[in-house]
């Protein structure tokens, strides 16, 4: 399924917000929101939600393609992941391998 820059964008920071296997924070969730729409939010995290962990590589890899095809895109979206994994002062082994595995999906 195809989705739109803002949704791709978004279904990332959903992604990374699950990066420590935990719910979303209200701290997270409130970030995403500085960024889009509540019903952006919500139609993004109802996909997210229903998706299984291979359905959500699968669809970041197929959205890649769509909306970060360049190395500068690829690199904003990679700074902007790992700013939001440290938004809550720590960066956790959980969150790190998260980026890691998610630099890989998208270089």
């Amino acid at each position: 399924m195809q989705l739109s820059k803002d949704e791709f964008h978004t279904y990332l920071l959903l992604s990374a917000a699950h990066a420590d296997m935990e719910e979303i924070t209200d701290e997270e969730r409130n970030f995403i929101l500085s960024q889009v729409t509540d019903e952006l939010y919500n139609k993004v995290k109802r996909i997210f939600d229903a998706d299984t962990d291979v359905e959500r590589i699968e669809r970041i890899q197929e959205n890649k393609a769509l909306h970060a095809a360049s190395s500068e895109e690829l690199n904003k979206l990679l700074k902007e992941i790992r700013y939001f994994l440290s938004t809550d002062g720590k960066f956790t082994s959980a969150e790190e391998a998260y980026y890691i595995h998610m630099k890989h999906i998208l270089t």
